[in-house]
């Protein structure tokens, strides 16, 4: 038994930490405030199983930063 949790738990990082990882891109390419919350949200077990689907949806209603920089790059110049 011991070892079917702990092959649980390996399976579940090997999901979660390419999510984890394609959430973050996500999250900088949208420039959403503080991206890396979402990253550490997924990578904690059982956090992450929450935290995906409500990203999912509502990552277009999440803060973004408010840079000149992101609106250059919006704008085409950057």
């Amino acid at each position: 038994m011991p070892e079917l949790v702990v092959l649980v738990l390996l399976a579940l990082l090997v999901v979660q930490i390419p999510i984890a990882a394609i959430v973050y891109l996500d999250a900088r390419r949208l420039g959403l405030e503080n991206p890396e919350i979402y990253w550490l949200g997924i990578l904690i077990p059982t956090g992450g199983l929450i935290v995906i689907p409500v990203y999912l949806s509502r990552r277009r209603e999440l803060p973004r930063e408010s840079s000149t920089e992101g609106e250059a790059e919006e704008a085409g110049e950057g």
